[in-house]
């Protein structure tokens, strides 16, 4: 599975907003459709969207040089653009940068041919089996949130509807993937297309990781889910993975590996047999059991790997828990966050206009 770190790039108009009128006294260069009324404030949502600056465009792909240069300039890399035409400014800009490379496609835009993001609502091409390790950490544009139909502006939340979507409508299509542990236990649209995903699919396992699954790229704390056609679930069997003995997290020098699993392996073999007829039903273990999905609707939702089983030594959490759990709060805050002040830079406008 391919991990990564996140890095979200913000320009000192991006924190306070561009005002045009002064903008444009100081020399920036901004470009605005003819056929549009400018506005006084232009804040991110804006940016590349319904006005277009190349100057912030240059310093985001200059601070993006620096951090390629830092972790390795032939790393695998993917920056998120707004449209076509952004991605191919940037693309050209990166090429500039590591020219001494010697790559004539240094930087390579993919676009849509179509210039349209897919709506959801109206999918084309679905599959039976799939396996994905999403992009989490991240946030979506309204021009994105708009083809989903529960709207957030969380990455994680906007791939799993994606996932949900593709998985086509016959018995047995199914699909295994990573989430944030935040995806499990937060509310509100999460709530709801958690609700969606138990009355639609059947998810039948969850796997919570250890902290440090993914280091060093992510702290994150992260789960795999599986769920198939048809729904609705009845029954999940959660399992969570312990650390090696003497081990307080994963590491990129101790980094999880195939042997880690065995025992999750052979018990979710028991637990596969169970719930296709095949053997009796599983007794709990330490690390493993079962919860209903009456039960989850019970807690509204939450889907968060709580062990009833765990040893009274281990009932608290480890450092390292406390840890990925603080980074993951965080995250949301900084969802939040970014979220009122968009929410406040749009009323602020409409007051203005």
């Amino acid at each position: 599975m391919a991990t990564y770190k996140v890095h979200r790039v913000r320009t000192t108009v991006d924190a306070t907003g561009l005002h045009l009128r002064e903008a444009i006294e100081q020399g920036a260069e901004v470009f605005i459709p003819e056929d549009v009324e400018p506005r006084e404030v232009y804040r991110t949502p804006q940016f590349e969207r319904e006005i277009t600056l190349p100057d912030r465009t240059r310093e985001m792909v200059r601070h993006l040089a620096g951090l390629l240069r830092r972790f390795g300039p032939t790393e695998k890399t993917m920056v998120f653009c707004v449209d076509m035409e952004h991605a191919r400014l940037v693309a050209r800009l990166l090429q500039d940068e590591f020219s001494d490379l010697g790559y004539d496609n240094y930087a390579v835009p993919i676009i849509s041919e179509e210039g349209e993001e897919e709506n959801i609502r109206n999918v084309t091409e679905r599959y039976d089996v799939i396996l994905t390790n999403p992009p989490f950490g991240g946030v979506e544009g309204r021009h994105i949130q708009q083809n989903f139909p529960i709207k957030s502006q969380a990455t994680e939340l906007l791939f799993l509807q994606h996932i949900m979507k593709k998985l086509k409508a016959r018995d047995g299509a199914r699909c295994g993937m990573v989430v944030p542990e935040g995806t499990l236990f937060r509310g509100g649209p999460f709530a709801d297309v958690k609700r969606e995903l138990l009355e639609q699919f059947n998810l039948h396992t969850v796997v919570s990781l250890p902290p440090g699954t993914f280091a060093p790229y992510s702290d994150v704390k992260t789960a795999l889910i599986f769920f198939e056609r048809p729904g609705p679930t009845e029954e999940i069997w959660y399992y969570e993975l312990p650390l090696p003995p003497g081990l307080k997290k994963f590491s990129k020098g101790s980094p999880i590996r195939d042997e880690h699993f065995e025992e999750a392996k052979r018990l979710w073999r028991e637990w596969d047999a169970y719930r296709k007829g095949r053997g009796p039903r599983p007794e709990p273990t330490e690390r493993s059991w079962i919860v209903s999905a009456e039960e989850i609707k019970s807690r509204g939702y939450d889907l968060t790997a709580r062990n009833p089983n765990r040893p009274e030594s281990e009932a608290l959490p480890s450092p390292a828990e406390i840890v990925a759990g603080l980074l993951e709060k965080e995250r949301q805050i900084l969802s939040i966050v970014e979220e009122l002040s968009e929410l406040l830079g749009n009323n602020r406008e409409g007051l203005d206009g």
